[in-house]
């Protein structure tokens, strides 16, 4: 026993200034040990904080409070268990000599005499020891008057020794003053005894809040062992499902095994009705033969004896047939069992039918799909039959314009030569220059009217074949879209022929079970037919029978349904491939005029080239030749254009390319250009008419002679426009229109790369010099001296030139590219995702195990359940559960989808070997777009 005790100094009118009071062990462990009290209060129990610390079995943290007053010793009870003088209670005054009982430790308060008294104390009375514990207070208070009276000390003589009488004075004066002060303290001791109550409530609030949380925290783990067993009930079905065919199995052996079994029981049971009958054939002739000896006492007697031992005989023999009885009615169990069984396997029939039903209709919607893939493929039979038309009208009208740019190659030939006639002449004879210029002038008049109408016409021409070109486009467009559409339905039908081998399979089951089922069914009949020959359980099979015959009845209509249903599924099934090869026959043909097509747009890309690499007089009349021979609306030789402006965007740069040597040829006039045209004059080439308009006009000084046109030397026309534009190209420019062309082609927007192409290398407009500039410039070209003739220049390879300009992509190379984005950008967001999920599992995960440790040494090492530290442990365990449930959810989840992965990549794998062994992936006869 430790003891731990405050020093506090007593007060002037202490009780320790008469004597000194002491509690001493005298039972227990301690037993002999004291503590002196003083005033203040001493607390008992087991906990390192009191002041007597007592170890022992029942001892709690604070079992007893002892509160030491100037006149009083008080006892509080804080736990059960406590006595005294062998009486319950919760709160008392303590005397002298009484008895406090903690446990196995037994205390008792008792008054320390002084130090000069030892040699008394054997003389002195002991009055409170001999006076009754449980002594009333009345008698207490008497107590104090009588000794009052007859012992008062002298006050005179307060050295003298003390005797017994003033000891007896002293303990009924302390007495008096406790019983005066009994009033003052009963006031504080109520409250004091409110509080104890209240502390107790707030005790048991946390007592059933501690409750409430372990409630909580048990119906979580509830739930969690909850979603544990419906896990493991899902797999136990799982396993139960797959372990169906061995069930039945199972029940055919079984039903064989019963069968033999009863074959077996019925054999013995006949050997015993046999045995039976021969004794009682036997017991009958002994009859007889008794009968007939009747005179023989004795040998009635050895008869007697006979019958006895015979008739114990038959006895066991009949106990053996009741044995025999019991195991055909065992059997007969066994048989309704079956019957049970039966029962269970006829549901699952009716399920298997439900599941034909359904297939039925997908097998029906499957033939509504095809039906409408096969009136899309006619559809799209009879809109290439028109397309073909229409590329033939096509090839008549791009023939004409090819006829007509001929034409007006010779007519340009002709106004080259006539112009170099009259150069010639104005040459020989300068003089006359003004008179034969103005006759070159009313002949030019005249061929440029001619020129004019049929420039119009070639033009006319031209935009009708640029339309016929974008229809051309966009039916072609139409027919990629339904060749995708087929090639949908190709797919779908490839999905339903796997639903339809899925049911194939389904149908093998169910017709395995059926199998099983008849051959249950056969077992039983059997086992019916044998118990049938027996006549003393003839009466009781009769139910059996009737059920039997219902159930044999019920698998009959649903084996009708079995097979009308296959049947049925395999007819539809029939219709379906046949029409499903009806469209793969209408897709090659689809196919087949779609390659007609590309060989003739192709043949026209060829004739195009022929005629664009044939030699030309590079003059400036040329022009006509080049636009009207470029503006005919020929597709680009990478295939169809995706829409009618980026046709027509073609068109264009093979047109301003073609332009470059005659912007140059265009410089040969003297004539000054205007100012710089601005963006929307770039936006169009200048046709012919419009850089020659000032030929034709007729200002108001007719005698103004007219322009002499002084050829410049072949030597100037030096392609500068083209190497300006090939040094302004650099390769980062190219990469960045690279970039942009494809940012807009990922958006869906039509390409730009022709349209940039073409704003990059427009020549510039032709401007006419004024009526007024028109004088110095004849001055200035009849001073001009006559130059040498013209040396032929190199003309532009279209081939190299069609293979540096951007190709057009096909909207199918568009969407593959989407298709590619989307499938990136989905697979990026499902691995950032599972990033975020594994994080958040980790961080759950050490949340939990840090949680349920702190937990763990909170509740550890409170003291008792209903401290502060204990209820904090609870509430973090609570949390640490939590955080782990939720882990483990998380993981399961996961295990759950790889296992869904895992099956479902299975059975495509199934699927795809099927498909192979049944010649369905035939990818090779698709046509190709």
């Amino acid at each position: 026993m430790t003891l731990t005790i405050d020093q506090a100094p007593p007060s002037s009118n202490s009780l320790c200034r008469d004597v000194a009071l002491i509690l001493r062990c005298v039972g227990g462990p301690a037993r002999g040990k004291a503590v002196a009290l003083k005033p203040g209060k001493y607390a008992l129990g087991s906990s390192r904080r009191c002041d007597v610390q007592l170890a022992g079995a029942g001892i709690r943290p604070l079992h007893c409070l002892l509160t030491v007053d100037d006149d009083a010793v008080k006892a509080n009870r804080w736990a059960p268990g406590v006595l005294l003088n062998g009486c319950e209670f919760v709160e008392s005054l303590l005397e002298v000599g009484d008895k406090l009982t903690l446990g196995s430790y037994e205390f008792e308060l008792a008054a320390d005499r002084p130090p000069n008294s030892r040699s008394l104390s054997a003389e002195r009375p002991q009055p409170v020891a001999a006076t009754p514990v449980a002594a009333s207070q009345g008698e207490r208070s008497a107590i104090p008057a009588t000794h009052s009276a007859t012992a008062a000390p002298a006050p005179h003589a307060p050295a003298a020794p003390p005797t017994a009488l003033s000891r007896h004075s002293f303990e009924d004066r302390a007495l008096t003053r406790l019983w005066t002060r009994n009033h003052a303290n009963q006031a504080r001791a109520r409250k004091l005894a409110d509080d104890v109550r209240k502390s107790r409530q707030a005790v048991e609030d946390r007592e059933r809040h501690l409750a409430k949380l372990s409630a909580e925290l048990s119906a979580t783990q509830t739930a969690h062992e909850l979603s544990n067993e419906e896990i493991l009930r899902l797999r136990k079905a799982l396993r139960d499902a797959e372990s169906a065919a061995q069930a039945t199995e199972t029940s055919a052996a079984e039903c064989r095994r019963l069968a033999e079994q009863l074959q077996r029981a019925e054999a013995h049971a006949t050997e015993l009705t046999e045995q039976i009958t021969a004794l009682e054939t036997q017991l009958a002739e002994q009859a007889a033969s008794l009968a007939a000896a009747a005179d023989s006492q004795q040998a009635l007697r050895s008869l007697e004896d006979l019958q006895a031992a015979e008739r114990q005989e038959l006895q066991s023999l009949r106990n053996e047939a009741q044995q025999a009885r019991r195991d055909a009615a065992e059997a007969r169990q066994d048989l309704q069992r079956y019957a049970q069984r039966e029962q269970q396997l006829s549901t699952q029939l009716s399920v298997a039918d439900a599941e034909k039903e359904s297939l039925a209709a997908a097998v029906a919607q499957a033939e509504a799909a095809l039906q409408a893939a096969e009136e899309t493929a006619h559809a799209q039979r009879l809109q290439l039959d028109a397309l073909q038309a229409d590329v033939a009208q096509a090839i008549c009208e791009a023939e004409k314009a090819r006829d007509d740019a001929r034409r007006h190659s010779l007519l340009a030939t002709e106004i080259q030569a006539r112009l170099d006639a009259a150069e010639a002449e104005r040459a020989v004879n300068v003089p006359t220059a003004t008179d034969s210029a103005a006759d070159d002038v009313v002949v030019l008049q005249q061929v440029l009217a001619d020129v004019q109408a049929e420039r119009d016409a070639a033009v006319a021409r031209a935009v009708q074949s640029d339309e016929q070109a974008a229809q051309l486009a966009a039916e072609l467009e139409v027919v990629r879209e339904n060749l995708l559409a087929a090639e949908g339905a190709v797919a779908d039908y490839e999905a339903l022929q796997s639903e339809l081998n899925e049911a194939r399979e389904a149908l093998q089951a169910a017709q395995e079970a059926a199998a099983a089922h008849d051959a249950t069914r056969r077992d039983l009949k059997e086992l019916r037919e044998k118990l049938l020959n027996t006549p003393a359980e003839s009466a009781d099979l009769d139910a059996a029978q009737r059920e039997l015959a219902a159930v044999e009845a019920e698998y009959a209509a649903y084996q009708q349904r079995a097979d009308a249903a296959c049947h049925e599924a395999e007819t539809r099934l029939q219709a379906a491939e046949q029409r499903a090869s009806e469209a793969e026959a209408e897709q090659r043909v689809l196919g087949e005029r779609l390659e007609t097509l590309q060989g003739e747009i192709e043949r026209l890309h060829r004739q195009r080239d022929e005629q664009l690499a044939s030699p030309a007089p590079h003059s400036a009349v040329d022009d006509i030749a080049t636009e009207a021979a470029e503006s005919t609306g020929e597709l680009s030789e990478d295939g169809l254009p995706a829409s009618t402006d980026e046709a027509i965007a073609h068109l264009r740069a093979a047109a301003i390319w073609k332009d470059d040597d005659s912007s140059e040829s265009a410089e040969v006039a003297p004539a000054s250009q205007g100012p710089t045209p601005s963006g929307s004059e770039r936006e169009s080439a200048p046709s012919f008419i419009e850089q020659y308009r000032h030929l034709l006009d007729e200002d108001d000084e007719g005698a103004t002679p007219v322009e002499t046109v002084a050829p410049v030397p072949s030597a100037a026309l030096d392609l500068g426009g083209q190497q300006a534009v090939a040094d302004g190209c650099d390769d980062e420019a190219a990469l960045q229109a690279y970039m942009d062309n494809m940012m807009r082609r990922m958006r869906g927007e039509p390409s730009a790369s022709s349209e940039e192409l073409g704003h990059s290398h427009k020549p510039a407009s032709y401007a006419p010099s004024s009526p007024a500039a028109r004088p110095a410039e004849q001055s200035h070209a009849q001073h001009a001296a006559p130059v040498a003739a013209a040396e032929p220049v190199d003309l532009i390879d279209m081939e190299s030139l069609k293979r540096s300009t951007k190709k057009t992509d096909l909207p199918a190379d568009i969407g593959a590219m989407r298709e590619l984005a989307n499938s990136s950008a989905r697979h990026a967001i499902a691995k950032h995702h599972k990033k975020r999920l594994a994080e958040a599992a980790w961080g759950r995960f050490a949340l939990g195990v840090i949680a349920i440790g702190l937990a763990c040494y909170l509740m550890l090492s409170a003291e008792w359940i209903g401290t502060s530290d204990f209820m904090l442990g609870a509430g973090i365990a609570v949390v640490g559960a939590w955080a782990t449930g939720t882990v483990v959810a998380l993981v399961i989840s996961e295990l759950a989808e790889l296992f869904r992965a895992a099956r479902a990549r299975s059975a495509a794998e199934a699927v795809i070997a099927e498909a192979l062994e049944a010649g369905i992936g035939a990818d090779d006869e698709m046509p190709n777009d």
